[in-house]
């Protein structure tokens, strides 16, 4: 199966404000605990386009139509943004800080890292369960600041989570105006789905025509991957076969065949359905290549056949006519285990492998493409081991195409005489 997995580009973030403002208060710090539920957090889940629009737009991150995440994508397509304040007296006596945020989603969290250069006081979010301001913890100069929200269990691409986030004490007070929200104290963080993985089975050459060749199609993905269709489509991006995605469901396949020679193309696509949490994906093409396949041809198989002949005669001659056209087909022929082998002509490339079903036989075997209708010959010197014998010995015993024996009536085995 050839692999092909979808773009993996980043996230697709939009707008943390936290303004400044030189009021002074004093807080109780209380860190915050990973374990509190997201129905307890400050977290509003909107649908996208109808987040706070007063929110500064964060620099990096991605478009959440296009871009996707993994479990190992992180903090790859993360989003930046900083808050700065001033206080004090004079100009020579004022002081200041920086409060800087990075923002981004895993398939479970909602992430934020804050850093503080400067007097750090505490940081703090609106619970809006309680209409309350809550505490995330102390914030250091120099130190990061992780507070890890869980997500909703309905969560889609394209949702947007609005938070509301202010640092408080130590000198001026950042995002805060009292115990009223400003708008320029939101987070709004647009969701970025999860990538999916399609694969397609390999394309295939020297089909006949009306002969039918079954493409396989197939779609994964993390976590409890369901929804959208995974479809075929020919190379007039013409859906040819689909399944709907379930926990149980994501293989399709597609009997093709065609009575015209030629090339033809297909890929796989994975359709999400909106809202989504899964991202699009698709396949590269393959080829499958019809030719005109001669008909009325029978298969045969003979060989230089008299016992009359002894280790010291001339080589034998195999010859071989398939039917059909066979494309990396296992060959294989079978000599005694003591006989010594040297070929030419389509001999030429068969190696020794042995077999292990029949220890008094050892197998020749080589993979070969074979077109209709043509004659193949492998010309096969055969030398027998007569040493304690006085009698006949057997130096060829089978021939096998894709583990099918061509040996008959007609074909009898072929011995040699090991007398003087």
């Amino acid at each position: 199966m050839r692999i092909f997995t979808t773009k993996l580009l980043g996230l697709a973030l939009t707008g943390l404000i936290l303004s400044s403002c030189s009021q002074m208060a004093t807080f109780e710090d209380t860190d915050l605990m990973n374990e509190q539920a997201a129905d307890k957090a400050g977290a509003k889940l909107t649908p996208f386009g109808s987040g706070n629009m007063n929110a500064m737009i964060l620099e990096g991150g991605g478009d959440y139509l296009v871009n996707c995440i993994t479990p190992e994508s992180g903090d790859a397509y993360k989003a930046t943004g900083s808050l700065s304040g001033t206080w004090g007296g004079r100009d020579g006596d004022k002081f200041s800080k920086t409060l800087n945020v990075e923002v981004w989603n895993t398939m479970t969290t909602i992430e934020y890292r804050f850093l503080m250069s400067g007097e750090g006081g505490n940081l703090q979010y609106y619970d809006e369960a309680t209409e309350e301001w809550l505490a995330a913890g102390a914030l250091t100069d120099g130190e990061v600041k992780v507070v890890s929200r869980p997500l909703l269990s309905g969560w889609n691409a394209g949702d947007v989570i609005t938070e509301q986030w202010r640092q408080v004490g130590a000198g001026s007070q950042l995002g805060k105006d009292g115990d009223n929200i400003v708008e320029n104290g939101v987070v709004s963080y647009t969701l970025i789905g999860i990538c999916t993985t399609t694969t397609i089975s390999d394309g295939i050459v020297d089909l006949c025509e009306d002969a039918v060749y079954t493409i396989t199609a197939d779609v994964s993905s993390f976590g409890a991957f369901t929804g959208g269709v995974l479809e075929i489509r020919d190379g007039n991006d013409q859906m040819v076969a689909s399944v709907n995605v379930t926990e149980s469901v994501k293989t399709v396949s597609y009997d093709f065949s065609s009575g015209i020679a030629g090339d033809y193309t297909f890929t796989a696509h994975y359709v999400r359905s909106d809202p989504f949490r899964y991202q699009e994906s698709e396949s590269a093409p393959i080829t499958v290549t019809v030719i005109e396949c001669v008909v009325g041809c029978e298969a045969t198989f003979i060989h230089d056949d008299s016992d009359a002949l002894n280790r010291d005669s001339q080589p034998y001659n195999f010859t071989y006519k398939p039917s059909e056209n066979m494309t990396n087909v296992l060959v294989e022929f079978t000599f005694a285990q003591g006989v010594a082998v040297t070929g030419s002509g389509d001999f030429i490339g068969f190696t020794r492998n042995g077999n292990q079903e029949d220890p008094k036989s050892s197998v020749w075997s080589k993979t070969m493409s074979f077109e209709a209708c043509k004659t193949y010959t492998f010309t096969v010197d055969l030398t027998p081991d007569c040493s304690g014998s006085s009698g006949n010995s057997n130096v060829w015993t089978d021939f096998k195409v894709a583990s099918a024996s061509k040996k008959t009536t007609n074909t009898p085995t072929i011995t040699e005489s090991c007398a003087n």
